[in-house]
This record gives C-alpha cells, sequence and structure tokens, in this order.
C-alpha cells in the first residue's frame, strides 16, 4: 500500500473532509499481488519480529514502572541504592 500511495495522493482533494475515489478509478490502480508461498514467508519472518517488538514494549513499560516508583524514594532517601538494587533484581 505504501508504494501505491502517489495513486491516492490524487483524490486527496476530490472530497469535502476526506479524499475520495471512486469505483472505477479504483479499480483501474495497478498493483503487485505476491504468491501466496511469499506471503506465508514474508508472515512467518514478520512474526517473529512482532513478538520481539512485543517484548520489548513490555520490557520498557516494566522498567518505566520500576524507575516511577524507585526514582522518587531515592531521591527522598527512603530507599537506599543497595535496597533498590534487590528489588529490582527480584523484579526483573
Amino acid at each position: 500500500m505504501h508504494t501505491l500511495s502517489h495513486e491516492f495522493a490524487k483524490y486527496d482533494g476530490e472530497g469535502t473532509v476526506f479524499g475520495s475515489i471512486n469505483k472505477a478509478a479504483f479499480e483501474a490502480i495497478t498493483f503487485i499481488s505476491p504468491t501466496s508461498d511469499l506471503v506465508t514467508e514474508f508472515e512467518s519472518l514478520a512474526y517473529s519480529l512482532d513478538q520481539q517488538i512485543e517484548r520489548n514494549e513490555l520490557e520498557s513499560r516494566t522498567l518505566a514502572a520500576l524507575r516511577d516508583s524507585l526514582l522518587p524514594k531515592l531521591l527522598s532517601g527512603e530507599l537506599g541504592v543497595l535496597e533498590a538494587e534487590e528489588l529490582v533484581s527480584g523484579a526483573v
């Protein structure tokens, strides 16, 4: 779809709020359709990348939550660095 953006761009000024394209113009756009084997191969590669992205996002949220809960306590002196390290090693 990204490679077709120039095709759709010419219809952006056709609608009142959103771009508009009619059925005949849409059907006239040429595109490449991959084989099902190629789609399957892409999906197997993309799936593992998507899973890694999901794991990274979860880890980032966990680390941000730890930072947000520990930093004020460290700055106020309520919690020492060694205590914080123990808490973090148990949480991660």
